[in-house]
């Protein structure tokens, strides 16, 4: 019994906001639906490698959209000041931004406007893993390989 499966034209537009290949998207699918063999391979390599990369990826997505990381990344506080509000936080049980302005490290402007970008972050993983998308790629991917 051969099973080998070629797939192709996937829609990983939705992925692209981490830059997930399609082998990471499809390799994801079947790990997160217990699909996974120890010696599945997808165009040569191990499956379990494309899931790896897909989950850091996504890790490294998701710590991007903290608060304190969007602040750094637009240059409204250093590290040494986030380092410095998350020891305080410590013993304080605050919200980080609350003690990023209190300190003067940014303004009440600029924590806004990057919890209005974090929220637009979050929107687009929340959509990317909402649940109707999941199962719809899932019953594309079952559809044209006979699940």
């Amino acid at each position: 019994m051969n099973d080998s499966i070629i797939i192709s034209n996937v829609d990983i537009e939705k992925c692209s906001i981490f830059n997930a290949s399609a082998e990471e998207l499809l390799a994801n699918t079947l790990y997160e639906n217990s699909l996974l063999k120890d010696n599945t391979v997808i165009n040569g390599t191990p499956a379990i490698d494309f899931v790896m990369a897909y989950q850091k990826k996504k890790f490294n997505y998701q710590n991007a959209t903290k608060i304190g990381q969007i602040l750094i990344k637009t240059k409204k506080i250093t590290n040494e000041q986030l380092e410095r509000a998350l020891e305080i936080q410590e013993t304080d049980s605050r919200p980080i931004g609350e003690i990023l302005v209190e300190a003067g490290y940014c303004t009440q402007e600029e924590l806004e406007n990057a919890l209005k970008r974090q929220q637009l972050l979050r929107d687009d993983l929340h959509e990317l893993y909402d649940r109707s998308n999941k199962k719809s790629l899932w019953e594309k991917v079952c559809f044209h390989v006979g699940c």
